[in-house]
């Protein structure tokens, strides 16, 4: 009886697979790793800079709220 994990005799061995594969497999492996990481990098310092775009945006919405809290305080007050 044989286990389902067995390769057939056609299909090429993962230890015997050629040195050229399993460095270019390393090589993709790496540059996208290396690629994950420089994008996680830049959205961490968008989000976490002071004068990042995340950051100004949220100071205009303040503002802009800021600006309606006032306004309507004049008009249900009338000044």
């Amino acid at each position: 009886m044989t286990s389902g994990t067995d390769l057939s005799p056609d299909q090429p061995r993962p230890e015997t697979a050629p040195l050229g594969d399993r460095v270019r497999n390393a090589l993709v492996v790496t540059v996208g790793a290396a690629m994950m990481m420089g994008l996680t990098v830049a959205a961490l310092s968008l989000l976490t800079s002071p004068d990042g775009w995340v950051m100004k945006a949220a100071q205009q919405a303040m503002q802009g709220q800021q600006q309606a809290v006032a306004t309507s305080y004049l008009v249900n007050h009338g000044e």
